[in-house]
């Protein structure tokens, strides 16, 4: 707050500015300069001339701003330590007065148990999958860390916005050809199928993948193998396929 604002703030309001304003530092400035008047009063009242007198009171109070240091620093812990305790205070009295009304309706008092139960359950349960999901390493992937998915930006001709999509089988040839030795390239695309006759046919998720997907992810397989060469070739496609370990116990 400035002088020149301080001067033209109305007499009225000056003394409600100075308690809002009230910092710790004011306060140990004000003990400070008490405490050191007090102290020329005494030694001038016993004869000793007034420039004198403070000359002594500066020798006894010693280095005033490390004083002054010490003392704010004082000062906060203790507002620190009164603060908390007044918010802990405040805690405790709402949650009793929280606890006396629920216990005044335990109808009420139930239902608010059950909905706080389900959110907390169904928050968990989504929180669970995200984290599986995109924040977890891939089980069983090699170097995981440099595992990138790639996209590819695409104007639109109404308007010039960019979209997101994935590569053809031909476009990702022919982007492997560009790429060094030593990155490893592969594609997949998500679909879904049917496993078995009728109505008693289970909804699956299917992957097709082109053949290295594995290799590339540096995956093994529990049991068997993966693709042979052969069969990842589009000329010569055949009709297999890598099942997971849940659908081998489950069904095989």
């Amino acid at each position: 707050m400035t002088p020149s604002f301080w001067r033209a703030v109305p007499g009225s309001w000056k003394q409600l500015l100075r308690v809002v304003a009230r910092r710790s530092e004011d306060d140990v400035d004000a003990e400070l300069r008490f405490h050191f008047d007090e102290r020329i009063t005494e030694l001038t009242s016993r004869g000793m001339p007034r420039e004198l007198a403070r000359a002594s009171a500066v020798e006894e109070f010693g280095d005033l701003e490390t004083v002054r240091r010490d003392l704010q620093a004082i000062d906060r812990r203790v507002a620190s330590r009164r603060s908390r305790a007044t918010w802990w205070e405040g805690v405790i009295q709402d949650l009793r007065f929280v606890l006396r009304g629920l216990a005044r309706s335990p109808g009420f008092t139930a239902m608010v148990v059950t909905t706080l139960a389900l959110g907390i359950g169904a928050n968990a349960a989504i929180y669970s999958v995200l984290d599986r999901l995109f924040l977890q390493e891939p089980v069983g992937v090699r170097q995981p860390d440099e595992v990138r998915r790639l996209f590819q930006e695409r104007t639109t001709l109404s308007g010039g916005h960019s979209l997101r999509s994935t590569f053809s089988f031909a476009e990702l040839d022919q982007l492997r050809k560009t790429l060094p030795s030593d990155v490893g390239l592969s594609g997949y695309a998500q679909n879904v199928g049917r496993l078995g006759r009728g109505a008693s046919a289970d909804e699956l998720g299917i992957v097709s993948i082109v053949g290295d997907y594995f290799s590339v992810l540096g995956v093994r397989p529990l049991i068997g193998r993966f693709f042979t060469d052969d069969e990842s070739q589009i000329e010569t496609f055949s009709a297999v396929a890598v099942i997971s370990e849940r659908l081998w116990r489950e069904r095989f």
